[in-house]
């Protein structure tokens, strides 16, 4: 706008209608004018360097920061990850033990006599269908108890037999049953 105003100014068609008073008096102001325009232009840059330079500040001042925190935190990091991975190592390691337990408890519980609950030595079979330990089934009819131990049912026969398979079972699971008593 101000150069197009200095080229009218300029013109040979202005000069010969315009004053030359009047001609210096425009030609001032827009000197003025264009003083002014470059004045606000530096005012308007500097300020934009003054927030640019604030942004750049803060910015420094946050990725100094965060330098800072990305240390902590990588720190902080590989030690989670490392108590992360020692935690699913138990973890796991208390399954397989659990499995192991449960398998265990499960052969003890099908070898543990019921009246007993210890592991059978001398399995025996009785008229209910059930085994028990032959020195616990006999201490049982000797207190005058002519029922069944399971069911609770009168038994129609005292005669125990001796359960060889559920012995030889026994036997060869030896080392799985690990203590002599259950934990039922």
């Amino acid at each position: 706008y101000l150069q197009k105003a200095r080229r009218l100014l300029d013109a040979e068609g202005v000069q010969g209608r315009v004053s030359p008073q009047e001609l210096r008096e425009a030609r001032r102001r827009l000197a003025e004018a264009s003083r002014r325009l470059e004045q606000a232009q530096e005012q308007a840059w500097e300020d934009d360097r003054r927030k640019l330079a604030g942004q750049v500040k803060d910015l420094e001042e946050k990725l100094f920061v965060s330098e800072r925190e990305r240390s902590k935190l990588a720190v902080e990091f590989w030690e989670m990850k490392r108590r992360v991975e020692a935690s699913l190592a138990l973890v796991e390691r208390i399954g397989v033990d659990n499995k192991r337990d449960m398998a265990r408890d499960q052969l003890n519980s099908d070898f543990c006599c019921p009246i007993t609950r210890e592991v059978f030595v001398d399995p025996v079979l009785c008229a209910d269908g059930h085994t028990y330990e032959r020195r616990a089934i006999l201490k049982w009819f000797r207190h005058g108890s002519p029922t069944s131990p399971m069911t609770g049912d009168a038994l129609a026969s005292f005669a125990l037999i001796p359960n060889r398979t559920l012995r030889a079972a026994i036997a060869s699971a030896g080392p799985l049953l690990g203590e002599r008593s259950t934990r039922m």
